[in-house]
């Protein structure tokens, strides 16, 4: 380490505060997107919603990988209602890269059909607009759930780190870092 990176490590030590706000909020925004796509897959259907929410290079897995684009593009929606939450998600430091998992049911429209279910993991990537879509979306299937998973609440985001944490003792840190 030299002398030159001690300011930035300094500076990246009270920057940490702010990064965490924007992390939490971040963690809302990709929460809010996962809940958004399920909507517009019960409105619109399967094929306009995966349209919709998928980024240019996003992937299916069917089970294979496939472009989600390549996919449902030109596909009319199949005749199924497809709904999910997520009950856990995670978002980066940065909080441009995220992901959400949680349960799915899928209900073909002849009732005499039976539904299916399932687990599913989307893997989030924030545009430069601001908006979340996803880069990976996969799922599993099992036989119906014993119980309904509770959704994801902000209490079950991280506790928020604590803001003005003091002056940085740089020659502690310098030290400490050394050591390791």
């Amino acid at each position: 380490m030299t002398r030159s990176s001690l300011p930035a490590l300094a500076l990246l030590a009270c920057a940490s505060p702010a990064a965490a706000q924007q992390a939490d909020t971040a963690l809302a925004s990709v929460v809010n997107a996962e809940r958004a796509f399920s909507a517009a897959s019960q409105a619109r259907g399967v094929s306009e919603a995966f349209l919709a929410f998928a980024a240019d290079s996003g992937l299916v897995f069917t089970p294979a990988p496939v472009r989600a684009r390549e996919q449902y593009a030109g596909r009319p929606n199949p005749p199924i209602l497809l709904t999910w939450y997520p009950v856990a998600a995670k978002v980066s430091a940065a909080g441009d890269l995220g992901y959400t998992t949680g349960p799915f049911e899928l209900k073909p429209h002849d009732p005499a059909a039976p539904a299916g279910y399932g687990h599913y993991s989307t893997v989030w990537k924030r545009q430069p607009d601001g908006s979340w879509k996803f880069l990976a979306d996969l799922g599993i299937v099992h036989a119906k759930p014993a119980r309904a998973l509770p959704g994801w609440t902000p209490a079950d985001a991280p506790p928020a780190r604590p803001t003005g944490t003091g002056p940085v003792d740089v020659a502690a840190a310098h030290a400490s870092l050394l050591e390791a």
